[in-house]
């Protein structure tokens, strides 16, 4: 019995000594950052239904470095629940106590009820990585100096909006009910940093010849949301809390921008996405986390009344008025049902209530917290990364994606982040950070109107463009669609990707036309065949009336001319600064389109902007006027039948060439054609002479309103 007690103590000896010389590998295969934060003894007891064997998180600094069975599990269930762990460990790991003078290092020998800095926080922010005129940043170790001149804290917060929302006329800022705006900000842990540097990334300069980014397995992406607290809410101790130099950009809210209003103020963490690139996950781990009073007292009023009115539900709201916050996506609460592998099921609330149980145990702030989720990617072979399937479709933070819940998808979101890159698409790796890097350069592809222009015309010709930009809002005779010119001809008919107007005088100068009584064939002219062409254009994409018959009446005609003048106007100022002629869009190779497919790319890739049923965001203004936000593309208020946009020959090439809006390229040819064929398949408003009026009738599907028809 002895020498088996000397045999455990040696073996035992042999196992720490491991440990604090070599990464840890657990159950599962996963390999841990920190062995000396490896800690058996502090592991959290589960009690959640499970259908694999899994090594539970612990109470320590270990960091994972992927997750336990890489994403390769047959059962999506246990690939699920691993990544669900895998997020709980993390959360615990960046939240431990930093090294002093040390970034990215936890203090080992500290509790995590100990009140330091975190790590993550000790990662470097936007502000440090992103500098004037893109110069080089600091070294990783070097400290932070003051935020500002009147602040004591190196913390600096002001960034206010968030970054999606449905409505371009409200703020895109998130007010809790005790009036403070939530700010957000960026930290990267030493892999990004050290990517960036050195690739040179923070110079856009470096960006815009950049053939490709691909940051290293093991690089982190932390962003809080952070809101300053009252002083019932400082003295209930519930929130883990900073103290941060919280300051107003001067607008347009840009790095670099002077400060205004800087202060220091105490700030509770009340959201934090983690996103993280593991070996098994090129499209990284997306983990969210919350405030537990998130929705039920910090954003969320229940006392309202006619007499104390609150904000609509998950909507933008004037400066200052608080929003009113509710969870569209609830946290997943139901157990795994072991026999149906394909479901990727996990009940994350009892997981939540373990690990804070611990927490509470371990006397933390952080047992006040609980993850949302956790998705993953299921990578397609041979394919880039910017194609996969995701689990869960739809992921969301109250604080981070408050009024695009119930389509937002960290994965399919950020799928489409670009560098800073003009003449062609170079992706950011799945982080929108990059086009924080300084100096801003214009891009150079792109026409606008001329600031001046002969007298005699220059009204006309700004009447042009306020025609083009608001179209069904100006000419609400000529227009039934919710659609302007510029939803399809963008940058207001300057891009050279999307149908750009530059030239068209000689583009039309000849056409034919055939009178629908008589079958006589008629030949015009410019200007009267770029009339027909834009009157053609009212009929079929605006699916209303032509402004005038080609001639003398459209010669007469005020709107007419002024749309033309503008299209001069942009041609003139294209003289002599390209190459060539751009007209229509990219060329694409003819594919056949997965309507299946089209609709599973929308929900992840399109639906945060143009809604889950195609119906685009039309928004109140703070007058209570409509504002246009993003274009339907389907239903009573998209284009017809018989529009261009209509034929997924015409709609392939510009989804790719041009989505999503302001990152063309992100998507690839087969994602053009499925899209174009799912979007195309649904109803929308028919017209005479075309096959889909035996669909709709008026915009509106007999058959199924969402569906794709048989």
């Amino acid at each position: 019995m002895q020498s088996r007690l000397l045999m455990r103590i040696a073996t035992f000896v042999i196992c720490a000594t491991l440990a604090i010389q070599t990464p840890i590998t657990l159950a599962g295969s996963q390999d841990f950052r920190f062995a000396d934060c490896h800690w058996p003894d502090k592991s959290i007891k589960l009690t959640g239904k499970s259908c694999g064997v899994f090594e539970p998180p612990q109470i320590s600094c270990v960091l994972p470095w992927d997750v336990q069975g890489k994403l390769k599990d047959k059962n999506l269930n246990n690939t699920q629940r691993a990544s669900n762990l895998f997020a709980w460990q993390t959360f615990m790991a960046l939240n431990w106590p930093a090294k002093k003078h040390q970034r990215g290092v936890p203090a080992s020998h500290k509790a995590i009820s100990n009140d330091a800095p975190r790590v993550w926080e000790s990662y470097k922010t936007t502000a440090e990585v992103f500098l004037d005129n893109g110069q080089r940043p600091s070294a990783w170790d070097s400290p932070r100096a003051k935020a500002a001149p009147n602040c004591q804290s190196t913390t600096l917060l002001y960034a206010a909006d968030q970054p999606t929302f449905t409505n371009g006329a409200l703020p895109g800022t998130l007010t809790a009910q005790n009036t403070h705006r939530t700010r957000y900000d960026i930290h990267y842990n030493k892999t990004a940093f050290d990517y960036i540097v050195k690739n040179k990334l923070y110079d856009t300069h470096q960006q815009a010849v950049v053939q490709n980014v691909d940051f290293p397995n093991g690089s982190i992406l932390v962003k809080p949301a952070w809101l300053p607290l009252s002083q019932a809410q400082q003295q209930s101790k519930d929130f883990y809390t900073i103290k941060a130099c919280v300051c107003d950009p001067q607008p347009p809210a840009q790095v670099g921008d002077p400060l205004q209003n800087c202060k220091d103020q105490k700030v509770g963490l009340t959201g934090l996405h983690v996103m993280t690139k593991t070996k098994s996950a090129p499209q990284w781990i997306w983990s969210t986390f919350e405030h537990k009073d998130n929705v039920t007292t910090t954003y969320h009023n229940d006392n309202c009344s006619a007499s104390n009115p609150c904000a609509p539900d998950n909507q933008q709201t004037p400066e200052g008025t608080p929003n009113q916050v509710t969870r569209e996506i609830k946290i997943p609460d139901t157990p795994p049902n072991c026999d149906m592998p394909q479901q990727s099921v996990d009940d994350v609330a009892t997981l939540n209530k373990d690990v804070k149980h611990a927490l509470k145990k371990a006397k933390s702030v952080f047992k006040h917290y609980e993850l949302i989720d956790t998705q993953w990617p299921v990578v397609r072979q041979n394919q880039p990364p910017s194609v996969f399937g995701v689990f869960p479709s739809l992921l969301s933070n109250t604080t981070l994606e408050t009024y695009i819940q119930d389509t937002s998808s960290c994965m399919g979101c950020h799928a489409m982040a670009r560098t800073q890159r003009h003449d062609q698409y170079v992706s950011a790796d799945f982080t929108f950070s990059l086009s924080k890097a300084l100096p801003l350069l214009p891009n150079p592809y792109r026409v606008t109107t001329p600031s001046s222009a002969p007298s005699t015309k220059q009204a006309s010709i700004e009447r042009g463009h306020d025609l083009v930009t608001q179209t069904y809002e100006l000419l609400p005779k000529n227009v039934v669609a919710k659609l302007h010119c510029t939803s399809c001809h963008l940058d207001g008919g300057g891009d050279p990707a999307a149908s750009w107007w530059v030239g068209m005088d000689s583009a039309y100068e000849i056409v034919k036309v055939t009178d629908k009584v008589t079958d006589e064939v008629k030949i015009l002219n410019y200007p009267d065949s770029l009339q027909h062409r834009i009157n053609g254009c009212f009929t079929r994409s605006m699916n209303g009336n032509p402004l005038c018959e080609p001639g003398d009446d459209c010669n007469k005609n005020k709107d007419m001319t002024a749309i033309i003048d503008y299209m001069q106007s942009l041609t003139d100022n294209a003289k002599g600064k390209f190459g060539g002629e751009a007209r229509g869009f990219a060329l694409l190779p003819v594919l056949t389109g997965n309507q299946s497919h089209g609709k599973s790319t929308y929900l992840q890739k399109c639906a945060f902007c143009h809604g889950a049923e195609g119906q685009g965001h039309y928004s109140e203004g703070e007058s209570g006027e409509e504002q246009y936000y993003r274009p339907a593309l389907w239903g009573a208020n998209s284009f017809n039948a018989c529009a261009g946009m209509a034929k997924t020959s015409k709609l392939a090439p510009f989804i790719k060439a041009n989505m999503p809006f302001e990152f063309g390229g992100a998507i690839t040819n087969q994602e053009a054609w499925d899209l174009a064929t799912f979007i195309d398949a649904q109803c929308r408003p028919g017209k005479a002479g075309c096959s889909e009026t035996t669909h709709c009738v008026n915009g509106v599907d007999k058959v199924n309103v969402m569906g794709i028809r048989p």
